[in-house]
């Protein structure tokens, strides 16, 4: 398998994952602000809505081979 940069995977500038890390913490704490939730249930549902999106993005990779 050969190594390929992961901006080259996703499409996505390598500045951009920082932009979304940042986005993903607000996101988090909002979550967990409005449904009054515990800050672990929120990091659960926040790490399920990523996993999801992780394998929507490999999908995409693999249909667009």
């Amino acid at each position: 398998m050969d190594k390929k940069k992961l901006s080259e995977i996703t499409g996505i500038p390598n500045f951009l994952f920082f932009v979304i890390l940042f986005l993903s913490a607000y996101i988090q704490t909002v979550i967990s602000d409005v449904f009054s939730l515990n800050i672990f249930f929120s990091m659960i549902i926040f790490i399920t809505l990523i996993l999801l999106l992780h394998r929507i993005t490999k999908l995409l990779y693999k249909l667009s081979k």
